[in-house]
């Protein structure tokens, strides 16, 4: 005879078990940024500096990079090829983040998201991360102060080359000159938004050519839409002015160049980035209480 009795076993799935890979590896990610951004508040004053005056010289590299080759095709065939020039400069461009992050040197840019979420997660406070984004972007400053000093003593042996210091020269023009305060401060607003998603992205892998994989992709999209980064567009002028232009004063980059793209790279990374993903985060989180 046929047993009736029907099995009262609860079977019902625990919703917990339902969240999705993506939420469950976003979650992770976050828990992976508050941990380095508590660590990174914690760090003495002297070192957030010294990080960021490294950070500042390394990235310079990159900029140089371009201008050196972006500068020799344009020499050797003509304003013609200024599409072709622009997509080379851009290849080599990352070199000079590369350097950052492998190097584990800060830039100010880099600090919208790490930290952010500590304190966020008030694992840290407010105060310490006004701390550590003046004292990175302090630093950042001087890194890129001193390599565009010691490139423009006299030009030893043509180093840089004539073609590169001349393609600086065009492109901080361009950026203090031609671009108005509204084009700096929207293009501004993308390059740290890739800046912010980079620094997001890297947390997914320990792996040395994933990392620079990531990297290459970001740079290369800032460079070749000229999106402005405030330390980058510095370093370009700055090389600029030390090497003679009579047409940009530091009164004209500070107005025209480094407040609205300052201002932009924070609204990009901190509210396109991290403001976005802590949202995610938190309702998948709410969700599945």
């Amino acid at each position: 005879m046929k047993d009736n009795n029907t099995d009262n076993t609860d079977n019902t799935e625990d919703p917990k078990d339902l969240v999705s890979p993506t939420e469950s590896e976003s979650a992770e990610m976050f828990k992976v940024a508050i941990h380095r951004g508590t660590h990174r508040l914690n760090r003495p004053g002297v070192e957030m500096t010294l990080a960021g005056i490294i950070a500042g010289m390394n990235v310079t590299f990159g900029a140089l990079a371009a201008a050196a080759v972006s500068g020799a095709v344009i020499s050797s065939f003509g304003e013609s090829h200024i599409v072709f020039a622009d997509v080379v400069g851009a290849l080599v461009f990352p070199i000079g983040f590369v350097f950052v992050v492998l190097g584990r040197s800060e830039l100010f840019t880099e600090n919208f998201l790490v930290p952010t979420t500590a304190v966020i997660a008030k694992k840290s406070t407010f105060s310490c991360l006004l701390k550590l984004w003046s004292l990175t972007l302090i630093g950042n400053l001087i890194g890129a102060m001193v390599v565009a000093k010691l490139l423009s003593l006299e030009f030893y042996d043509g180093v840089p080359a004539v073609h590169a210091v001349q393609h600086i020269q065009h492109v901080a023009e361009f950026l203090v000159l031609e671009r108005d305060w509204d084009a700096s401060f929207f293009s501004a607003v993308f390059a740290g938004w890739l800046i912010t998603l980079m620094t997001w992205l890297l947390l997914t892998t320990d792996n040395t050519l994933s990392k620079i994989a990531i990297i290459w992709c970001v740079g290369f999209m800032i460079m070749l839409n000229k999106f402005n980064h405030v330390i980058v567009n510095t370093s370009e002028i700055l090389m600029s002015i030390f090497a003679g232009n009579t047409h940009i004063t530091y009164s004209m980059w500070l107005q025209h160049s480094f407040v609205p793209t300052i201002l932009g790279n924070m609204i990009g990374g901190l509210v396109f980035v991290t403001l976005l993903e802590y949202i995610k985060v938190l309702y998948s989180q709410e969700r599945w209480k």
